[in-house]
């Protein structure tokens, strides 16, 4: 965090940076920047890819099937397409597949209708050239698959269909908020490792720095002991040496009186 702190305030001057953190070169610590905005670029790309569109292709064999199904149980209902509440119906020859496909579409979350409608496989077909139009009175009767009070057959199904549909999503959306509190702890979790690394460093760098301080005043009163007891033995050499000479010169000065005693007793 001191470094991104001055990062941030002198920018890519990292001889400038270094002289403010102990124990790191400008080279080390360049590469380590480096390193450090990869890592957030792979961050936010596993971020964008976590929140990414899903792929819808894995629901339309369940569409299909359960289409082909709905048309092999009740085909004279497949011969119905609603065109508005209070419009008239449409009976075509059309491929069955393709009107309970719609069918089913309407009960199908957006994300799931969507993916069925514009896969080419399942796209509805243009109607045959023996289309027949009829007229319907101003408020045209439901179909009686709507007007069951009780779910029976192949509303159970829908119903079932439906329910599974939105089961998968919450799952999904589940799986989405998951992987990105899963993101956010892994980054805060990293972090806090990186805080407490930079704690440790520091803390050892300042442990070691003592030691060297105490070895520094360690060595100056060895050095200024040794310097001490030198001159305590030097001063005594002196006076030993003193003492030698005044001793020696008594002596001289006792043989010299002697002779001339001796000198004056000749004469």
């Amino acid at each position: 965090r001191l470094v991104i702190r001055l990062q941030a305030k002198h920018g890519n001057k990292w001889k400038k940076i270094a002289a403010e953190v102990p124990g790191r070169t400008a080279k080390r610590l360049g590469k380590w920047w480096e390193v450090f905005k990869e890592k957030q670029q792979r961050e936010k790309q596993e971020i964008n890819q976590a929140i990414g569109p899903v792929d819808n292709t894995k629901y339309d064999h369940i569409l299909e099937t359960f289409a082909e199904k709905l048309v092999k149980e009740h085909p004279s209902q497949s011969s119905y397409l609603m065109a508005a509440s209070t419009g008239p119906f449409i009976h075509t020859d059309a491929p069955a597949t393709a009107s309970a496909s719609a069918s089913a579409a309407a009960f199908l979350p957006l994300w799931l209708s969507n993916s069925s409608t514009t896969n080419p496989s399942q796209a509805i077909r243009p109607p045959s050239p023996s289309v027949t139009l009829s007229l319907s009175p101003s408020i045209a009767p439901p179909p009686p698959w709507l007007n069951a009070t009780t779910p029976h057959g192949d509303n159970i199904v829908v119903l079932e269909l439906i329910e599974c549909c939105k089961e998968l999503e919450e799952g999904h959306h589940a799986m989405v908020t998951h992987r990105k509190e899963a993101a956010w702890l892994l980054r805060r979790v990293e972090q806090q490792l990186e805080e407490e690394k930079a704690g440790r460093r520091r803390e050892k760098m300042e442990e070691i720095e003592a030691k060297i301080k105490a070895l520094g005043e360690e060595q100056d009163a060895a050095l200024d002991r040794i310097e001490t007891e030198y001159k305590e033995q030097l001063a005594g050499l002196r006076r030993d040496a003193e003492s030698k000479e005044q001793k020696l010169v008594e002596e001289w000065n006792a043989k010299h009186m002697r002779v001339v005693k001796c000198m004056e007793r000749q004469v």
